[in-house]
């Protein structure tokens, strides 16, 4: 990833920062039960989009999207 379109795309949101960290975690071992999985909450998909919009792949802006959208699905039981 391109850390200086990634902070222009911080920047243009009103926010200051000199440095992007990403943190990764593996994913948690799926046990079947995907009404525990929390979908990302509006604040973070707004976040999300933002990032994807500094993204140049495709594939991966496209997965950003993607999760982005989980904030807007209806929640199903």
């Amino acid at each position: 990833m391109d850390q200086s379109r990634i902070l222009a795309a911080v920047h243009s949101l009103g926010l200051a920062a000199t440095s992007v960290a990403a943190k990764v975690m593996p994913l948690p071992a799926s046990h079947g039960d995907s009404a525990s999985v929390r979908s990302p909450s509006p604040r973070a998909a707004k976040h999300i989009r933002a990032a994807a919009m500094a993204i140049s792949d495709p594939d991966l802006h496209a997965l950003f999207l993607e999760l982005a959208a989980l904030a807007e699905s209806p929640k199903t039981t």
